[in-house]
């Protein structure tokens, strides 16, 4: 399971976090906590955690919340992405959201649905600049998405890459979020 945290101010958490998934046979998980040996869900992170479950089939729905506990328990997710290990099934479950008391509409706990035959997708590009002297670049950098889309290519818009971050410097690895992109 992959546990992504919004790219913006204030978006990691200290909080527990928890999650429910639930299954197309009736059953569901059960609470589990989100836990490993780092430093979870921090301010642009990707967090993947090995679970062991028995076979709850297609998931419907994955319920994802925290105890609200530390001194900035406030939590942006960006996404959930669930794959079995065996099959390669894979589930995106896409918040956007806040869960926290005092952002948003102050829910922390959320119930996300499977995103089902969408038009659109969050694309994740992550740049790698080399640690040769004068690698970096203050320099606006953009990014064109191509691909194959039923048999017909297909092109994106032109999107600039900025996260608020002093990005491309030397040495660096920048990641951004492209969200509600066209399928390609």
């Amino acid at each position: 399971m992959q546990v992504h945290t919004s790219d913006i101010r204030g978006a990691g958490t200290d909080a527990n976090v928890h999650i429910v998934l639930f299954g197309m046979n009736g059953q569901d998980s059960g609470p589990l906590k989100l836990e490993n040996s780092k430093n979870n869900f921090e301010r642009g992170a990707e967090d993947v955690f090995f679970l062991e479950l028995p076979d709850l089939g297609e998931l419907t729905a994955v319920e994802v919340g925290h105890d609200n506990s530390g001194a900035a328990p406030g939590w942006h997710l960006e996404q959930v992405v669930v794959v079995e290990v065996g099959s390669n099934r894979c589930w995106a479950f896409t918040c956007d959201r806040w869960l926290a008391k005092n952002e948003d509409d102050g829910v922390i706990r959320r119930r996300l649905l499977p995103l089902a035959n969408s038009s659109t997708t969050t694309y994740r590009v992550t740049t790698y600049t080399s640690d040769l002297r004068g690698a970096g670049t203050d320099a606006g950098v953009w990014v064109e998405l191509r691909g194959e889309l039923d048999g017909k290519l297909s092109q994106g818009p032109r999107l600039m890459l900025d996260n608020s971050s002093n990005n491309f410097e030397r040495g660096a690895v920048d990641t951004f979020l492209l969200k509600k992109q066209q399928n390609l």
